[in-house]
């Protein structure tokens, strides 16, 4: 009987082994990210950046635009007095043509195109850093189903050598109301209890069809009921208690980003030196007097100082000012909530360790009994159903150990993950 009860834990115990295929919780994060659809966005970040610089660069290139106009006039300019004999002024048409050149250069902004360089630069970085946000929150959906697949296969594996036990329990009843020895009732109640464990194990499949499809979605990976998830040792001893989540570089960011766009304001203040050109053709040239076709050319530069703007500045610089208050009540806030996390978590991970130290002192208590149970067994002093109730209880210690060692590298996953510390496992 021992040796039929042992070889059900046994296949309850192994059935998750026995799969070819192998996952482990790295792979499926890392094949989560490259499947997410979302990680394909740095790609246009990354070009959407470079246009942006290009564009900004060309502010202090050189800008060439061709104009031509043509229009009547109701009256030209005329000389004022007759011209002396023997000089012959022409009047000027009413109809003027006119076809230009016009080249300028930005020579100094006042560090405008720079810092609107460096504000472009810390956006991008933003993005990233949001974008790092996103993926790492991708990481605690793969966790919750990976460890989901593990604690239900341990509890199938208690489910099944339970079962096994009825139906071991159920042959022993069934010989003794063929001899009359009890009551057809107690075979109905092993039967409803069969039942009843069959739909959880029903229901319990249905779940794990479901996680499994989860990581399948999440991962892009081809695994089935028959692959093996590897539970994952964490080393915990060398955790540092400080946290660093992504959402803190995004803080960072933002903040700077606020930051530039003040000094920013302070260029808008600052001289504009540009410096142009103008070559032509058209009637008349820059001699108004002259009334024919002819080209002609400028060149210069122009200062431009808007030196006051009614505290307009001023306003702007109150403004994010504010905005960065904000965004450091919002690090605050996370960050006081995060603590509060990692301290229940870590809470949570002693109270499972604590529970395995106990598994290991229940389960040597029980190993006790069922060797006591079993020299009474053959010595007629207490029945098989007996010694296969000790013997289940032994068994279901032994999975209850099990589930505790998956709770705990859950937890500590979890832990890791919460406090920005995945590279520990």
């Amino acid at each position: 009987m021992k040796k039929t009860i042992l070889s059900l834990f046994a296949a309850a115990f192994l059935a998750p082994l026995a799969g070819q295929d192998t996952l482990t919780l790295f792979m499926c994060d890392e094949a989560a990210i490259s499947n997410y659809p979302l990680s394909k966005q740095k790609e246009i970040l990354d070009k959407s950046y470079h246009y942006t610089l290009s564009s900004l660069s060309g502010e202090f290139l050189p800008s060439a635009t061709l104009n031509g106009q043509a229009h009547y006039q109701s009256d030209v300019t005329k000389m004022p007095f007759e011209a002396p004999p023997g000089l012959a002024i022409e009047e000027l048409e009413n109809d003027w043509y006119k076809a230009t050149l016009d080249v300028n250069q930005l020579i100094y902004d006042g560090g405008y195109v720079k810092g609107q360089k460096e504000v472009e630069n810390l956006a991008y970085k933003s993005s990233l850093n949001d974008l790092e946000v996103e993926l790492y929150g991708l990481r605690e959906r793969v966790n919750q189903a990976y460890f989901a697949i593990l604690m239900l296969r341990e509890k199938k594996g208690i489910l099944e050598l339970q079962a096994g036990i009825l139906e071991s329990d159920l042959d022993e009843i069934n010989v003794m109301v063929k001899n009359g020895v009890t009551l057809a009732s107690n075979e109905n109640r092993i039967k409803a209890e069969l039942l009843n464990l069959n739909q959880s194990s029903a229901d319990l499949m249905a779940d794990l069809g479901a996680m499994y499809a989860t990581i399948r979605e999440l991962t892009g990976l081809n695994c089935s009921r028959e692959t093996h998830l590897e539970l994952p040792f964490i080393y915990f001893k060398d955790v540092p208690e400080g946290l660093s989540r992504p959402e803190y570089e995004l803080f960072s960011t933002q903040q700077q980003i606020l930051d530039a766009r003040g000094k920013l304001l302070g260029s808008r203040l600052l001289p504009r030196l540009y410096g142009f050109g103008q070559a032509g053709y058209g009637r008349p040239g820059l001699d108004m007097l002259k009334n024919s076709f002819s080209d002609f050319y400028t060149i210069g530069a122009r200062l431009s100082w808007k030196f006051w703007d009614w505290e307009q500045t001023k306003n702007e610089r109150e403004i994010l000012k504010l905005k960065k208050d904000i965004v450091q009540t919002h690090r605050e806030t996370f960050d006081k909530n995060l603590k509060i996390s990692a301290v229940q978590k870590r809470s949570e991970i002693d109270k499972i360790e604590n529970s395995l130290r106990k598994d290991e002192e229940i389960i040597l208590l029980r190993e006790s009994i069922t060797r006591s149970s079993s020299a009474q067994l053959r010595n007629g002093i207490i029945t098989s159903s007996d010694y296969v109730a000790e013997l289940n209880s032994e068994m279901v210690a032994r999975m209850n150990h099990e589930i505790h060692k998956i709770q705990l590298a859950r937890a500590r996953a979890e832990y890791l993950t919460l406090t920005g510390n995945i590279d520990k496992y």
